[in-house]
C-alpha cells in the first residue's frame, strides 16, 4: 500500500513542477485556455467583389480564337471533335457569345467575359450534346 501513495505522491509531484515550467512560458496558463480562449483573435475583414472585374478592349487574352480555346480545354474537346455540327464563340462587348450549330437549330449562349467559360455555360454545352 506504501508504494501506491508513493507513486501517486510522485505523480502528483511530477505534475506540479510540470505545472510550473509551464507557466514560466505561459501566464496563467491552463488546459482551458488554450482550448477556449478568453480572449480569441477576431478575424481580419475581407472585402468582398461583388462585381466582374472590367476587362480592357486590346488584351489579347479577349480575342475569338483565344476564347474558342478556353471552352475547348475547359469542355475537354478536341477543335474539331465536338457533339456539334460547328461550335463558334464570339466577343460581345463585356459577354461572350457561343454559338451552337446542331442538325435542327442555332443555339447561343452568352456569359460574362470575365467568368467565361462558366460552369453554367458548360452545364449547358454538356445537356445540349447529351440530346
Amino acid at each position: 500500500m506504501a508504494t501506491t501513495k508513493n507513486k501517486t505522491s510522485a505523480g502528483k509531484k511530477l505534475a506540479d513542477e510540470h505545472q510550473k515550467l509551464l507557466s514560466r512560458y505561459y501566464d496563467n496558463w491552463s488546459l482551458d485556455s488554450i482550448i477556449q480562449p478568453s480572449n480569441p483573435p477576431k478575424p481580419k475583414p475581407r472585402r468582398l467583389i461583388t462585381a466582374a472585374l472590367p476587362v480592357e478592349e486590346d488584351d489579347e487574352r479577349w480575342s475569338d480564337d483565344h476564347l474558342e480555346g478556353m471552352l475547348d480545354s475547359r469542355m475537354g474537346w478536341d477543335l474539331e471533335d465536338t457533339p456539334f455540327k460547328d461550335v463558334m464563340v464570339r466577343r460581345l462587348g463585356e459577354q461572350a457569345g457561343v454559338i451552337v450549330v446542331t442538325d435542327k437549330d442555332i443555339i447561343v449562349i452568352k456569359d460574362d467575359l470575365s467568368l467565361f467559360p462558366s460552369d453554367t455555360v458548360v452545364t449547358q454545352l454538356r445537356l445540349l450534346g447529351s440530346k
